[in-house]
C-alpha cells in the first residue's frame, strides 16, 4: 500500500491510501524513493518530470548530503522489465 495526498491519515478528506501494484527494495533509501517516485508517476500517467533534482525536497536534500543518489541515470534498477 501506498498513500496519495495530504500529510497523513490525520487530515481527513485528503489523504487516500492506494494500492501501488509492486514492491521496491534496494540498498541507498534515496535512490529506492527515487525509483519509486518516477515509478509511481508512470504508472499514473503523469509526464515524467524530475523535481527531486531541482528543488529542495527530501531526495534532492538527502543526495546534497551524500545519503544516496536521486539521479535515475545513475541507479542501476533490476527486476522485471516492467519495473524499469
Amino acid at each position: 500500500m501506498t498513500a496519495e495526498g495530504g500529510e497523513g491519515p490525520w487530515i481527513t478528506g485528503q489523504f487516500n491510501q492506494l494500492k501501488a501494484g509492486f514492491l521496491l527494495a534496494g540498498k541507498d533509501p534515496v535512490a529506492t524513493d527515487a525509483v519509486a517516485r518516477q515509478r509511481w508517476v508512470r504508472s499514473h500517467h503523469r509526464v515524467p518530470t524530475s523535481p527531486f533534482l531541482h528543488a529542495d525536497n527530501h531526495l534532492n536534500i538527502a543526495h546534497g548530503l551524500g545519503l544516496g543518489t536521486n539521479v535515475l541515470s545513475e541507479i542501476n534498477v533490476v527486476g522485471r522489465p516492467s519495473m524499469k
